[in-house]
């Protein structure tokens, strides 16, 4: 290919991309997106961390598939110094940036990279009347055809490179220009990026928490203890379940029948969120699973838990235990237990996707029933244009905090969470 259009409008692409709190800490986050003259305004970066976060290098690349290879190989070049489960790198940007480079070397990609790139604010796509961006038609199929463990046939490539980059006397210095190519080759590759699920199990752990993180369940405990509700918004991947687990620990402890009810968006999201609390220390724990899933959860010990929509089943779990539980539940299937006034805590996960209609649907039922304990709403994404809005003090509670003092606070808040107690208002 001798000549590569850029993709201004729409620019697909791998990014890294900086932060103060992430430099100072020694990190560096990267990831792929459809649009890369948006992505950094996108709600899941600008609600915690605007206007700080920058491009240190972009890889601008001709499909959305290339760039999503292009993160994952980065990722597994970089596995021993990445955070579990999250697209951050420990290092600087210029080892991460010579990395990539590699990569592209590797895998034949055809890549332009820009450095520090500063675009236009007309750039990007267009945006419906909710101020929701609007990806090319067929990016939703594109995605959805994406999956996390895509190496496959690109593994022994990318192994090799990892010995070569433990090599010191074989790492060249290099010079980045903007406007830089790598990879060109005269024939389009189309890449197979079906699933190897047998490639990488995946796994989670927590040892501690991260100074935001702790911050942000100091601030929860003390607006559920003063308010009885409060909103955690925290920006995508960085971290919100480790929040809500140090959280319903506290609540265990501190009760011997503690009751909590954790409600999920999905089947995929609550095999994901039992897993991860199993796996961070709450192994002791009755769990109840309501979902529509007919197959067991493999807890990844030998232990496995099976999932109900069975009133009946459900009905006598409870008046057969007096022990702590903890119940997670889809929201689909919410209704179930929505009119038991036996949690202490209820956590509505991903809660923007209970503001979508403002009749009582089995999606909102829990929402419409009156508060019998403590509220615990995490999102990275609050909603205000959809038929229920986040800023209503019925639902979601009483702001507390003036908004001067938040205002104030704000510089603070900054790295990376941004607690909302009970919005009244919406804080810009």
């Amino acid at each position: 290919m001798a000549n590569r259009t850029r993709l201004f409008n729409c620019a697909y692409g791998f990014y890294i991309a900086m932060h103060p709190w992430l430099k100072g800490s020694g990190y560096v986050k990267v990831g792929y997106t459809a649009n890369l003259s948006r992505r950094l305004e996108m709600a899941s970066f600008t609600t915690c961390f605007t206007p700080e976060w920058s491009y240190f290098a972009v890889f601008e690349l001709e499909s959305i598939k290339e760039a999503f290879l292009l993160e994952q190989a980065v990722l597994f070049l970089f596995k021993d110094r990445r955070v579990s489960n999250r697209e951050l790198i420990q290092g600087s940007a210029k080892e991460v940036l010579e990395g990539a480079r590699r990569v592209c070397l590797a895998l034949n990609l055809n890549a332009l990279v820009n450095m520090q790139p500063n675009y236009s604010s007309t750039e990007g796509p267009v945006r419906g009347s909710s101020g929701r961006e609007l990806f090319p038609d067929n990016f939703s199929s594109t995605h959805n055809a994406l999956r996390p463990n895509t190496l496959g046939r690109y593994m022994e490539a990318l192994e090799k490179l990892c010995d070569s980059v433990r090599k010191p006397a074989l790492c060249d210095k290099i010079t980045v220009d903007r406007g830089e190519k790598f990879g060109e080759n005269e024939e389009e590759e189309e890449y197979d990026l079906d699933v190897l699920e047998t490639y990488k199990e995946e796994s989670f752990s927590l040892t501690t928490l991260r100074p935001y993180q702790q911050e942000a369940v100091t601030r929860c405990r003390e607006e559920l203890e003063s308010h009885g509700a409060t909103i955690c918004q925290m920006a995508c991947r960085c971290g919100k379940t480790p929040v809500a687990f140090k959280i319903i620990e506290y609540y265990l402890k501190n009760k011997r029948d503690a009751r909590v009810l954790y409600l999920v968006p999905g089947l995929t999201l609550l095999r994901q969120t039992v897993r991860k609390l199993y796996s961070y220390g709450l192994r002791e724990i009755k769990y109840l699973l309501i979902g529509s899933c007919p197959t067991s959860v493999s807890l990844g010990d030998g232990n496995s838990l099976m999932m109900t929509t069975d009133e009946g089943v459900i009905e006598n779990v409870f008046k057969g235990s007096s022990s702590q539980m903890v119940v997670i539940s889809t929201y689909q299937s919410s209704h179930i237990v929505s009119k038991l006034s036996v949690f202490d805590l209820t956590v509505f996960d991903e809660c923007h996707r209970v503001c979508g209609s403002a009749s009582i649907t089995n999606f909102n039922s829990v929402l419409f029933q009156p508060r019998s304990g403590n509220r615990l709403f995490l999102t990275a994404t609050p909603a205000y244009d959809t038929p229920i809005k986040m800023d209503n003090t019925h639902l979601f509670g009483w702001n507390s905090i003036p908004l001067l003092s938040q205002r104030r606070n704000r510089c603070r808040l900054r790295e990376r969470v941004f607690i909302k107690n009970c919005f009244g208002r919406r804080h810009g």
